[in-house]
């Protein structure tokens, strides 16, 4: 995710005063949909969550040591 599209998701979320609130977008193709803030939230970190875990599967798939890509790991290391 580009740095553009983080700035506009965060400043998005800073000024939604209720995350129960409906929120209309469109998908690559095109298509309408229609969903709770909160629940595009959880979507776009559930959805992280899954391309980190492809990853760390190719990366042992080519020999190398797998990495934890857990979310409390990196607030450790920080």
């Amino acid at each position: 995710m580009g740095v553009f599209c983080r700035e506009k998701i965060k400043n998005f979320l800073i000024n939604t005063k209720d995350v129960e609130d409906i929120v209309g977008y469109q998908n690559t193709k095109g298509d309408q949909f229609n969903n709770k803030i909160a629940e595009v939230v959880q979507h776009i970190v559930n959805h992280g969550t899954y391309h980190r875990g492809n990853i760390a599967a190719m990366i042992r798939q080519i020999g190398y040591e797998g990495v934890s890509t857990d979310y409390i790991f990196y607030l450790r290391d920080k």
